[in-house]
């Protein structure tokens, strides 16, 4: 791999998980000029600059059933990338959390769609699409976006919300990024972001869903967790208890803590036979 030049992959199929991985990694070591670091944020100015890739922010109408992005290919053989300048509806994947700025939120947009600027064969001008868009096609370009903006391995030993809030920081994106960067690594594992509808007391206390990562349980499902509910009085919790959403019965290890805007939990559930296995790993290997 030559990190001088940018990754030469025509995509006359969709490939498999792995080969996102192998191609958002490419991408990185492409990004990396100066001081740069794997360690940080992406330089999507870096990416965008070199590799042909002109960003533009224009009204697409996410919110009433637009595109929150779209790749145009440009007659010099280069792509604009056009985002949507007004936010996502509240329930979509990219809703905000306490501290996402839109920034991080359009940058997820832009790395999804740098990743199907791969599926074009870019020797013609303008670049001639290889195959017709897909489910598959947008699934593989969800996962190349989140392994460009959080490298695989890095979350391999993250279980706790303050570890999903670091490498959010960390990495400069949000919170939804960082939370399916967590599951990427921990098939299994859910990230939820819940909410309160008014000021209930302590001993009423309803929680429900505004997001789940992955995108399993809809917006406003009411949740049964007792983690959640002490973190929403006494700021955070840790605990092994069945949880119950929508019908759905499992055995978690529970890590919530409220956000700053009080009304907000985040919240990690990590299923206790995957952690009774990582247990049994550990003492084996005696780490």
């Amino acid at each position: 791999m030559n990190k001088h030049r940018w990754p030469q992959w025509q995509l006359a199929a969709v490939p498999s998980d792995r080969v996102a991985e192998q191609l958002a990694l490419e991408v990185r070591e492409f990004s990396l000029v100066g001081s740069a670091s794997w360690s940080g944020p992406c330089d999507f100015q870096q990416v965008c600059e070199r590799a042909g890739f002109r960003i533009s922010y224009v009204p697409l109408e996410a919110g009433t059933g637009g595109h929150e992005a779209l790749l145009v290919p440009r007659l010099d053989g280069s792509f604009d990338i056009l985002v949507d300048d007004d936010p996502p509806p509240p329930d979509s994947l990219l809703a905000e959390c306490e501290g996402d700025t839109d920034e991080q939120r359009a940058q997820y947009r832009i790395a999804h769609e740098i990743g199907h600027s791969f599926f074009y064969d870019r020797s013609s001008a303008p670049p001639r699409r290889l195959i017709p868009p897909s489910p598959q096609e947008e699934r593989f370009c969800d996962l190349f976006a989140s392994a460009l903006l959080v490298p695989p391995g890095v979350t391999a030993r993250i279980s706790a919300v303050q570890e999903v809030l670091e490498c959010r920081k960390r990495f400069e994106v949000s919170t939804a990024v960082a939370s399916k960067a967590l599951t990427r690594e921990h098939p299994g594992t859910v990230v939820i972001k819940a909410t309160t509808r008014r000021q209930d007391k302590p001993e009423t206390i309803r929680l429900f869903v505004a997001w789940s990562i992955p995108n399993r349980f809809a917006p406003g499902t009411v949740l049964h967790s007792r983690a959640a509910a002490e973190a929403f009085c006494a700021g955070a919790a840790r605990d092994e208890e069945t949880v119950r959403i929508e019908g759905v019965l499992g055995r978690y290890l529970v890590d919530a803590v409220r956000m700053p805007d009080v009304s907000e939990i985040l919240m990690v559930m990590m299923p206790t036979l995957r952690l009774a296995r990582r247990r049994r790993l550990q003492m084996a290997f005696n780490i």
